[in-house]
């Protein structure tokens, strides 16, 4: 069986496909994953000043604890990029969703500033 599928404008496309379930649920699961990640990235703020006390911080090593997520944004994301676009962009999110979770969780239980730095490296750049 032959089907001729024929050309539709954008506007046309969006109309048959219409707007349901699927599209707000698929916003919501986004929106909890981008909000998610703002506050991976923009807790460690609350954090830095506390670590001065419990970790016995000097300001240098509160810097660095501070700049850590954002620099393993800068330095994952083309390679995260480039993975979406050669493996699949579920997969890759799955995967790095789930790293970020697990290396989240173990900054949450390190010992010394060092341990956290890396910890938070590795789960903001997932």
């Amino acid at each position: 069986m032959l089907i001729k599928l024929e050309k539709v404008s954008f506007e046309v496309a969006l109309n048959l496909t219409g707007f349901g379930k699927f599209n707000i649920l698929s916003f919501l699961l986004c929106s909890s994953i981008i909000m998610g990640m703002a506050f991976e990235l923009f807790s460690v703020a609350y954090l830095v000043p506390g670590s001065a006390c419990e970790l016995l911080t000097t300001s240098n090593q509160q810097g660095l604890m501070a700049a850590v997520p954002l620099i393993g944004v800068i330095a994952t994301s083309h390679f995260w990029g480039y993975l979406a676009d050669t493996r699949g962009r579920r997969k890759v999110l799955c995967f790095s969703m789930t790293l970020g979770f697990f290396t989240g969780g173990l900054a949450a239980l390190s010992p010394d500033w060092i341990t956290f730095s890396i910890f938070k490296f590795m789960s903001s750049s997932a």
